[in-house]
């Protein structure tokens, strides 16, 4: 039989296009007088090459007051943060720096990321600042003084500095 041999084409085609993986399809033809066409086969791959999506992102900054020795801890930003993959389902969290890592005053990027059965990651940066908010207190302050007037009702103002001097705050770096 010449001409089109089209609608005799037999296709073996099991790839899934929903699940990543690598498949064999396979082409037969036949003319119709017995005669076959040598097989052709093509590998087909089925990759996912898409990262997950966050369904409930962390938040997107956090403030917060630093201790007496200008520092604080990370917090937990995976905390209600949900990400799912298309492929693959729910995705694995981490963060870095970690929840509990000690930090000092300034701004410090915090990465919480998504990642997949593939490997495929998604990350969302959290911005932490962490601020010197305590005022400063006395720990010692000063005690009233009674001072006796001279012969012209003057009297000279006493000192208070030197108490004034004993105060706790952080350091002004």
């Amino acid at each position: 039989m010449r001409g089109d041999l089209t609608g005799r084409v037999a296709v073996a085609n099991p790839v899934s296009v929903n699940i990543p993986g690598v498949y064999a399809v396979t082409y037969n033809v036949n003319d119709g007088n017995g005669n076959n066409a040598a097989q052709i086969v093509r590998m087909v791959t089925v990759a996912d090459t898409t990262g997950p999506v966050f369904t409930s992102p962390p938040v997107a900054s956090e403030t917060l007051d630093a201790n007496a020795s200008c520092k604080a801890l990370v917090p937990d930003f995976m905390a209600g943060v949900a990400a799912v993959d298309a492929c693959t389902g729910p995705a694995a969290l981490t963060q870095s720096p970690a929840a509990g890592t000690t930090v000092t005053r300034g701004v410090t990027g915090v990465t919480v990321t998504a990642t997949d059965a593939h490997a495929l990651a998604t990350a969302q940066i959290v911005t932490l600042t962490v601020l010197d908010i305590t005022p400063p207190a006395f720990t010692t302050p000063p005690v009233d003084k009674t001072v006796d007037a001279d012969a012209s009702c003057a009297a000279l103002v006493p000192d208070f500095t030197a108490a004034l001097r004993r105060w706790t705050a952080a350091p002004a770096w």
